[in-house]
């Protein structure tokens, strides 16, 4: 096991430009953002104006950018890795397992990411402290160490063309035009029973969750009828622009068209009472009696 430390001033060198590396790919990240929202924009004036050709060339630009996007978000990552764990490069000896990947794949993508310079300097700098050798092999990527999505994010293939149709849709739907009808129509009818279905069950763990709130601890504070769970939505990507719910039975919903509950007023709790649902203080009520047979 090898012991003390590289040369100070590279060490701190290394740590100022992963520093920097950082700030820069957070920028361009928000510049980019900024750019494909634009773009986006003129994207929904084509399919508006009917020029559905020209759209499907130029929305490849606002893949390839929120590929981009994606491929600095990662590396930003491995930037503030290296720097958590910047203890272990201060220390002599070969690259530390648990920063092999980073390092590599910072060292593999840098002259690729010509928009950031600083990962130029960082890539030097990682060169001289670990030696040509493993400079050389993480350059090539010849012990196949490089992050895979990064990889497959720096390869220039043209977009499939149901990503583009996905994307053109998106976009049309976000801008409240009707393009791609006919096909949205089959997905919501399929859809929309699919929720129903969902809402069914989501009722019959309501009505299940109520009958247990009289022996829960804490239970006072809890409506009946509230619903118990909550759905959190995947967020979308590159690759998949709309993500979808998995519902029982392999079966998919769009997220986006999520039903909303109706408030509850005190109408609605009248009803409640009149359709001979029980209330809190019914349940309650039923529960001391139970305990005393």
């Amino acid at each position: 096991m090898s012991t003390g430390t590289v040369d100070p001033l590279l060490a701190r060198k290394l740590k100022v430009q992963f520093k920097l590396s950082i700030e820069r790919l957070r920028l361009l990240q928000k510049k980019r953002t900024a750019i494909a929202k634009q773009q986006r924009r003129e994207l929904a004036l084509l399919l508006e104006a009917g020029k559905e050709e020209s759209a499907k060339i130029r929305v490849e630009g606002v893949i390839r950018g929120d590929v981009e996007v994606e491929l600095m978000e990662i590396l930003e990552l491995f930037c503030e890795l290296c720097v958590a764990r910047y203890g272990l490069i201060e220390q002599k000896g070969p690259c530390d397992p648990g920063l092999e990947e980073a390092i590599v794949t910072l060292i593999y993508t840098a002259p690729r990411m010509s928009d950031v310079k600083e990962l130029q300097t960082t890539r030097d700098l990682l060169g001289a402290r670990y030696g040509r050798d493993f400079a050389l092999a993480a350059a090539g990527n010849t012990e196949h160490k490089v992050n895979e999505k990064v990889l497959h994010k720096l390869r220039v293939d043209p977009p499939e063309p149901e990503l583009v149709q996905r994307y053109l849709k998106e976009i049309a739907r976000a801008y409240g035009l009707k393009w791609g009808e006919d096909s949205d129509e089959s997905d919501g009818d399929d859809g929309g029973a699919q929720m129903k279905e969902l809402e069914k069950q989501v009722d019959g763990e309501e009505k299940e969750f109520d009958l247990r709130l009289p022996s829960t601890p804490g239970a006072k504070g809890i409506k009946v009828g509230e619903a118990p769970i909550q759905v959190t939505p995947q967020s979308p990507t590159s690759e998949n622009p709309r993500p979808h719910l998995n519902l029982p039975g392999g079966r998919k919903a769009s997220i986006g068209a999520l039903p909303r509950r109706p408030s509850t007023s005190s109408p609605a709790k009248k009803e409640e009472k009149g359709s001979g649902i029980p209330d809190f203080d019914d349940l309650q009520a039923r529960f001391e009696r139970l305990k005393k047979l």
